[in-house]
């Protein structure tokens, strides 16, 4: 049974209530990414490895399992010799010595990929319905527009005086942001299912690179660094260079003192388990890398960054459509995009686009 739990990937574990101390198997220390010195450990170690938000929760249900002898919880650690946050699922039943619950035993499993994969899967599906309503707000809202601006054209035709212009210019340029909205959201809205080119990446950047330099600003050091010849599958390679135009933006206002930003190309292979988390295909991808020594973004908020109108700007100045824009150019062509960051230690975004062996791939 031993042999069939490690080949599963799933720990085992079985608390003595009388003494608090824990017994775990090898496989429970390799989920937890610590060394194993002894078999047992006391139950405080346990708690120690849970995050500190999960912390609470997963104490209050061993409590409960004491005295009625079920456990089941899933909830997030911090791995001892990698850092990296895992999800776990924690189940247990009870067993008893002359009629009365002695310990408690069960089983531990990783379950990050599972764990990722509905949530990339409940984020997809609140991508798509906030598409449809962007997509039937920018179309009604771009109507009215036209209606304002064709009034406003008759009306600066009939109108006099200095003061009246001014007043017409000003609406004008109201309907101008209005229209670079409705376009905001459009990019956003944009349905799967065009056709598919086939492009140079690094030809790609070298291709924006002006541009990138000029909105980074001039506090903001920009190094671009090419990759190998690297061809990818891509739905619209202008969207595609405005997303990387919307990260270098993010990054100067990351970066109010200045900075460094690193533009480079990489490769990733996704399995099957990657695969499932991220919604796309297995195989070969070929990633575009935006990375800042900036002020970064809380854990809690990478989430919902790609979410259309939701800012992580204080001031509120950001229209919160940079990395929907980024995601949707990403998913439209077959791929996806990641975040790492941490607050006051940057940010890294990577867009991954399906890679193609040649021109001629598609």
């Amino acid at each position: 049974m031993q042999h069939a739990l490690r080949a599963a990937g799933v720990g085992c574990w079985d608390l003595d209530l009388a003494t608090g101390s824990l017994w775990r198997s090898p496989e429970y220390d390799r989920i937890w990414g610590t060394t194993r010195t002894d078999a047992t450990m006391p139950l405080n170690a346990l708690f120690a490895g849970i995050i500190p938000e999960d912390r609470e929760a997963v104490t209050q249900a061993f409590e409960l399992a004491s005295s009625q002898g079920v456990i089941a919880v899933e909830k997030r650690i911090q791995r001892v010799d990698d850092n990296s946050i895992r999800w776990i699922r924690l189940t247990g039943q009870g067993y008893y010595h002359a009629e009365k619950l002695a310990g408690i035993a069960g089983v531990v499993a990783d379950v990050t990929p599972e764990h990722l994969a509905c949530e990339k899967l409940r984020h997809t599906e609140k991508m798509e319905s906030l598409g449809y309503m962007a997509r039937e707000v920018a179309h009604d809202f771009n109507n009215l527009l036209m209606v304002i601006g064709a009034s406003l054209e008759m009306l600066s035709d009939q109108i006099e005086g200095d003061r009246a212009n001014r007043l017409v210019s000003a609406m004008n340029n109201g309907v101008e942001r209005g229209v670079a909205l409705t376009q905001n959201l459009m990019d956003f809205s944009r349905p799967a299912g065009a056709e598919i080119k086939v492009v140079n990446i690094d030809r790609l950047i070298a291709s924006a690179w002006l541009d990138l330099i000029r909105i980074a600003g001039d506090t903001v050091v920009v190094t671009i660094t090419p990759g190998p010849l690297a061809w990818c599958y891509c739905a619209d390679p202008d969207q595609l260079t405005k997303a990387m135009t919307n990260l270098a933006e993010n990054a100067r206002e990351a970066m109010p003192d200045g900075g460094h930003l690193v533009v480079s190309t990489t490769a990733r292979h996704v399995d099957g388990a990657g695969a499932a988390s991220f919604g796309v295909r297995t195989g070969d991808y070929v990633g575009i890398s935006f990375s800042d020594n900036g002020i970064g973004i809380a854990r809690d908020l990478i989430a919902r960054v790609f979410e259309p109108l939701f800012s992580t700007k204080q001031d509120k100045k950001g229209r919160g459509f940079g990395l929907s824009q980024v995601y949707a150019a990403a998913s439209s062509s077959g791929g996806f995009v990641t975040i790492e960051s941490q607050p006051e230690q940057g940010a890294t975004v990577v867009i991954y686009l399906p890679l193609a062996s040649s021109p001629a791939s598609h």
